[in-house]
């Protein structure tokens, strides 16, 4: 939504979830700096920290370094009163209807904003319905094909999906789901599309394929564990901690294996519809805890919320006196003064860094087997993958005419959202999801040492689990040769097409 505060504050009006963890700049300037200070000395306290550590140190070292520093601290009562009070369930469904800054000029009529919300539970869910609701996110909204989000974009009744979805990492879970771009007259078509979808798919359930697909994409994403760039052990924390802060067991979110082997039994013995449509009927369909919040454009409330503000300035600053404004003119002179002053060498030094000796001075080592196939030069890189491929192929686009380089990442992009001959987007969609880990197309350019033309190439990259490797080469053949634009593509693609590269 253009204010998500919105929404957490129509979901969430009894507990500390519906106020903007930033603050809300109207009333910041009524918090005393003595306020401030006490709120994070009691709360900001050793007491009520989750400490963790990652990696292969001696843990007897690693708790000594740390007693040295909480031993400074005397116990304080800060967890017990910082506990999150759960946010009761509503008895009937709420509507809330506000109104966003536009900017002045252009066409309001479809600029409007439409989301439904739920809260899903008064508490915290056992592993196996987290896991089950999850399934059921990623079945609804996971990927183009997805039915909420095909027949939302599909309809024409707006732009593009607003609402995250399953947001479980607080207390309550809950479910977000709307259009933007959207005209008033076609709010209630909307929230009315959203609710008969969900019904339909309560009564009929989802096809194998759909089923099949979730579950190898995020059986997939759980046991590769992948985090590309971003820290392995910092992600395990804030998967981990999740659950942690709630006072739950912090590895809870890391033993996947018995909620998932369960699920797969259930879905195997009872059908997906004996599992997913009861979730969808007590969790959404029957849930009285619904919130409708609409955003409505209005190209006067910036300049209107800046007249208050000066209002109100001018209100505090006539209740002044002239010593009052000679001392406020000074703080914040002294204030710019420390902002504007750089750092002391010693304060510099107190901030841990890396130093270059702790850098190794030669890369990591891959192991590389160059070969060939086919006349095609193949290099193999025998590495731990725990049973997963990765597979990269690479064509090189230097017979490719410079005018059409600026096309390449169109071209990147309609390859994963067309259909083929013989299967739609919606079919190639679910088939690569049963078999594989994803597929993605991108460029990639670089500079040569000692060369004028650059090294110019369309990588092709897919990974699958060792059993599919057949099946992970055969789609990505498929993307070179047999893509149609009779197979279809997603709504948001054309619309793409036509601001992007019209």
């Amino acid at each position: 939504m253009e204010d998500p505060s919105y929404t957490r504050w129509s979901l969430f009006p009894e507990n500390t979830y519906g106020v903007d963890s930033g603050g809300d700049p109207s009333v910041i300037p009524q918090l005393t700096f003595e306020e401030f200070k006490e709120f994070h000395c009691k709360y900001y306290h050793p007491s009520n920290a989750r400490i963790w550590f990652y990696g292969d140190d001696d843990p007897v070292e690693r708790l000594r370094i740390l007693s040295t520093y909480l031993d400074q601290f005397e116990p304080s009562p800060a967890p017990n009163e910082s506990r999150i009070v759960p946010q009761k369930l509503f008895k009937l469904p709420v509507r809330v209807v506000e109104k966003y800054p536009a900017g002045e000029g252009g066409d309001l009529k479809k600029k409007h904003m439409v989301c439904v919300n739920w809260l899903l539970s008064e508490g915290p869910l056992n592993l196996e319905t987290e896991l089950t609701l999850g399934f059921l996110d990623h079945l609804l909204l996971g990927t183009p094909a997805s039915p909420v989000r095909r027949i939302l974009l599909e309809s024409g009744l707006g732009d593009a999906i607003v609402g995250g979805g399953m947001e479980d990492e607080l207390l309550q879970p809950h479910f977000s789901v709307g259009l933007k771009g959207v005209a008033k007259d076609d709010i209630a078509k909307v929230e009315n599309l959203i609710m008969d979808t969900l019904r339909s798919l309560a009564e009929d359930g989802f096809t194998t394929e759909a089923v099949e697909a979730s579950m190898n994409t995020i059986e997939f994403s759980l046991r590769e564990n992948n985090t590309g760039s971003f820290p392995r052990g910092l992600s395990l924390m804030l998967r981990s901690v999740g659950k942690w802060i709630y006072d739950r067991d912090p590895f809870e979110p890391l033993k996947y294996e018995k909620p998932l082997r369960s699920l797969k039994e259930r879905i195997d013995k009872e059908g997906s519809k004996a599992v997913f449509s009861p979730i969808i009927q007590k969790f959404i369909l029957d849930n009285p805890h619904r919130v409708s919040v609409e955003m409505q454009p209005d190209p006067d409330k910036a300049s209107q919320d800046e007249a208050n503000e000066k209002e109100i300035l001018q209100k505090v600053k006539a209740n002044m006196t002239e010593e009052d404004l000679a001392e406020l003119a000074r703080a914040t002179q002294e204030l710019r003064l420390k902002q504007e002053t750089p750092d002391s060498p010693e304060a510099l030094k107190s901030v841990p860094s890396l130093s270059l000796q702790d850098i190794p001075r030669k890369p990591t080592h891959v192991p590389t087997k160059i070969g060939e196939v086919s006349g095609v030069k193949v290099l193999r890189h025998d590495l731990f993958t725990n049973d997963v491929i990765y597979a990269e192929v690479v064509f090189d686009m230097a017979p490719l005419r410079k005018g059409l380089l600026q096309l390449v990442p169109l071209f990147c992009q309609s390859l994963l959202e067309m259909g083929t001959n013989d299967m739609n987007f919606v079919q190639l969609n679910q088939l690569i999801g049963r078999k594989t880990g994803g597929i993605s197309v991108y460029p990639f350019t670089s500079s040569l040492r000692g060369k004028v033309d650059p090294c110019t190439k369309l990588i092709v990259r897919g990974k699958a689990m060792s059993g599919k490797v057949e099946d992970l080469f055969t789609l990505k053949l498929q993307y070179m040769t047999m893509l149609s634009r009779k197979g279809g593509s997603p709504p948001e693609k054309h619309q793409e097409e036509k601001e992007g590269y019209s």
